[in-house]
C-alpha cells in the first residue's frame, strides 16, 4: 500500500512510529517478492488490489504466517476474502474510513458481510437519507455540521451496535424520474452464476442511461465468442427485466477481463465511462 493514501500512511508509518514497532519501508507488488522477505508474526498492510489476486501463489510455511493481514482503500469482495482466509488460515482484518475521517471501523472479512464495529471513542449515527454520521476527534472541526461528520455512505444500524454498508448516496442516479441505485443493479448483476464481477456507470449527455461493465465466467466467455456483444448484452437486460424497472436497466454493455480499478482496488466511474467513449468493444 503506498504511503501517500491515507491508509498507507496511517498504518504504515504513523502507527508502528508512534507505538515503537519497526516496519520496512519498502513497497511490495507481488507477493512472491514479499516471501523473500517475509519473517513469521508480521502484520501485513494490503488492500483488495493485491488480496484478489492470490490464485496461483504458492502456500506460507508455518514459520513465514503473519499474525495479522490488514485490507482498506476499497470493499474486500466475498470470494477474495474466503479465498483469503483459507490461504492465510484466518480471517483478514478490514478496516473502514476515509480521507477525512481516517478508519474509524473494523470488521473480519469472513466474506458473510459482518457488521462493522466502530472504534471506542467514535459515535455513529445516520441521516434523515440512511447517511452515515462520524464523530471523532480525529476529524478536523472544520469539516462538522453540528458536530458530525456527514458521509455519502448509506448504512443502516444492525442489533449488536454495529452497522452495515450498503453503497453511497452519490450512487443513486435519476433517470426518467427515476431514483435508482447503482449498487443495487451491480449486486443484482454479480449474483448471477454467469457473471464474476460487474460494475454499472451513468453515460451519456444529453440522453443519459445507464452502461454496464461485466466479467464474465469461463463459460459465458465462450458464448460470447459464439454469440457476440450485442447478443449477451440483450440476453443479460431480457433477464434483469423482471427484476429491474425499465429506467434501470443497462443499456449498453462492455465484456471486459477485469474491471478498471485503482492501485488499492477502488473502483472509478471516470474509468468506467472511458470504455463507452468508442462504440467498439474495448
Amino acid at each position: 500500500v503506498p504511503h501517500q493514501h491515507a491508509y498507507g500512511m496511517t498504518f504504515k508509518v504513523l502507527w508502528p512510529l508512534s507505538a515503537g514497532i519497526p516496519f520496512s519501508a519498502i513497497n511490495h507488488e507481488t507477493w512472491e517478492s514479499l516471501w523473500s522477505e517475509l519473517q513469521a508474526g508480521v502484520l501485513l498492510v494490503t488492500s483488495p488490489s493485491q488480496l484478489s489476486r492470490l490464485d496461483g501463489v504458492p502456500l506460507l510455511p508455518e514459520d513465514k504466517r503473519p499474525s495479522r493481514v490488514l485490507s482498506a482503500g476499497a470493499p474486500l469482495p466475498s470470494s477474495a476474502a474466503r479465498a483469503a482466509a483459507d490461504f492465510f488460515g484466518f480471517a483478514v482484518t478490514e478496516m473502514f474510513g476515509s480521507t477525512e475521517t481516517g478508519a474509524f471501523a473494523t470488521r473480519p472479512a469472513d466474506g458473510r458481510d459482518a457488521p462493522w464495529q466502530a472504534f471506542a471513542g467514535v459515535d455513529i449515527d445516520y441521516s434523515a437519507e440512511g447517511c452515515l454520521m462520524v464523530r471523532s476527534p480525529a476529524v478536523s472541526p472544520q469539516l462538522l455540521q453540528d458536530g458530525w461528520f456527514l458521509s455519502a455512505d448509506l448504512a443502516e444500524e444492525t442489533p449488536d451496535g454495529g452497522f452495515r454498508v450498503h453503497g453511497r448516496f452519490d450512487r443513486i442516479v435519476k433517470l426518467e424520474g427515476k431514483r435508482i441505485s447503482l449498487t443495487a443493479i451491480e449486486r443484482l448483476l454479480t449474483a448471477r452464476p454467469d457473471i464474476r464481477a460487474a460494475a454499472v456507470t451513468q453515460i451519456g449527455n444529453r440522453y443519459k442511461r445507464l452502461g454496464a461493465v461485466v466479467v464474465l465466467t469461463a463459460d459465458a466467455r465462450a458464448e460470447l465468442s459464439r454469440s457476440g456483444n450485442f447478443a449477451m448484452g440483450q440476453r443479460l437486460r431480457r433477464e434483469l427485466q423482471a427484476l429491474l424497472e425499465p429506467a434501470a436497466l443497462p443499456r449498453q454493455w462492455r465484456f471486459v477481463d477485469a474491471l478498471p480499478l485503482g492501485p488499492l482496488g477502488k473502483q472509478s466511474d471516470a474509468a468506467l465511462r472511458r470504455l463507452f467513449e468508442s462504440d467498439g468493444a474495448p
